[in-house]
């Protein structure tokens, strides 16, 4: 009798960086703005994002973990990784699903905008 081929489910799970060997990687540079606001009143701070990430890179849903000072950088921070691409996170030699935090810092140099930084 000869041997079926089944696809291979799709894995429903959003694994966290503990449980995946290779994490996510942003595919080009993500800059999100510098409200111009908090530029003209000297703010600083920085935001946290969960990132869902599919297999395929696509960033499935974003949401603020965590803001200082609040209602400052969010909305920059959402609109610069909304659309952001990843190389998808890998388990077992395959592309998952995955959760990612990360931290946006917003810093003034001199008084100017910087470019904030992004750091896992």
């Amino acid at each position: 009798m000869p041997a079926v081929s089944l696809p291979l489910a799709e894995d429903p799970t959003y694994y966290p960086a503990s449980q995946v060997d290779v994490h996510p990687l942003a595919l080009q540079k993500i800059e999100p703005a510098y409200p111009d606001r908090a530029a003209d009143m000297g703010v600083e701070g920085e935001v946290t994002l969960l990132l869902l990430v599919d297999e395929y890179g696509v960033v499935r849903e974003a949401s603020v973990a965590d803001a200082k000072p609040e209602g400052w950088f969010e909305d920059s921070t959402l609109a610069a990784f909304k659309n952001a691409r990843f190389r998808p996170a890998e388990r077992k030699g395959r592309a998952v699903k995955s959760r990612v935090l990360i931290r946006v810092t917003y810093e003034l140099n001199g008084g100017r905008p910087g470019t904030p930084k992004a750091v896992r």
